[in-house]
């Protein structure tokens, strides 16, 4: 249970450190940019380590983040968008 709870508080920081990487970026940015901030801060291992990757963590928090994928064949960044700051109310 404790275990739970430490998950917990790693999960919100993860969210937060996200939500505030993209509010200061008018709500948009590169996986990979997304990706350095979150090593800058110690926390890409722990990602990556409970979801298997910046793309399964931001799925399962969709109603915070939107994924859009590249349009060219064979590029693997895309972009991350934070909906409360998404253009048109989408």
């Amino acid at each position: 249970e404790e275990q739970e709870m430490v998950n917990d508080q790693n999960e919100a920081r993860l969210v937060q450190t996200v939500v505030s990487y993209l509010e200061g970026r008018d709500g948009v940015a590169s996986s990979r940019n997304v990706g350095r901030h979150l090593a800058a801060y110690g926390l890409l291992a722990a990602l990556k380590q409970r979801y298997a990757g910046l793309f399964h963590f931001l799925q399962k928090n969709d109603e915070l983040f939107t994924v859009v994928l590249p349009e060219e064949r064979g590029a693997v960044e895309y972009r991350v968008h934070l909906n409360s700051m998404m253009r048109g109310g989408e």
